[in-house]
Parts: C-alpha cells; sequence; structure tokens
C-alpha cells in the first residue's frame, strides 16, 4: 500500500483522529475499499467472516485487515477470544457550527 493511504491513521495523527470519512475510504484501492464498505455495513466482522465474503484464505485477507488496523481505518478487539473489527467511521460533528456560520453570514 502506498504511503499516501496512511493519513487516517499515521503515527503522526492517530491520537488525534477520531475515525475515518467516506473520502478516506475512497482513496483506498478497490479491493480494499470494496472491504471496507462491507465492513461498515455489518458493524463488526471476525477474520473467518471476511474471509468467507471476500473469497480469499486467511494468508491472503489478514495482511488487508492488519493494514486497515494500523493505518487507523479499523480497530481489533478481541471478543472471546476471537479477534473482531470494526471501522472507525467519523461520527458527524455538531451542527451548532454550521448554524452559527450561517447565522454570521446572514448579519
Amino acid at each position: 500500500m502506498s504511503d499516501e493511504l496512511a493519513r487516517p491513521g499515521s503515527p503522526s495523527n492517530s491520537s488525534a483522529i477520531a475515525g475515518i470519512t467516506m473520502a478516506d475510504v475512497l482513496e483506498l484501492p478497490q479491493e480494499m475499499r470494496h472491504l471496507t464498505t462491507w465492513m461498515m455495513r455489518q458493524r463488526e466482522v471476525t477474520l473467518a467472516e471476511a474471509m468467507r465474503y471476500m473469497g480469499q484464505s486467511e494468508t491472503e485477507l489478514r495482511p488487508a485487515l492488519r493494514f486497515l488496523v494500523d493505518k487507523g481505518f479499523a480497530t481489533e478487539v478481541e471478543v472471546d477470544g476471537q479477534a473482531h473489527y470494526r471501522i472507525r467511521m467519523l461520527l458527524k460533528q455538531n451542527r451548532q457550527v454550521s448554524i452559527d456560520l450561517w447565522a454570521t453570514l446572514q448579519k
């Protein structure tokens, strides 16, 4: 994977970022984007579920999941001794900023 994809979870900003946006997902290569959007719809997946969906072996898929975790696109959590993966979507920001901005612009 190229370094330009490292933006969301790069070491310099991994603690500051609250998640990824759809724009970040669209910058991924097609296969990674396909996996990521599916994971978003599932909310949480296991390696076995991802392997079935993608039609890939553990050897093929584990590096993709590791990339998503390492770059801040996903988190890995342990549930009953099994790794589960969740995409880290950026929550919508408070709309008050937009309302305040429009109020200021209307003055």
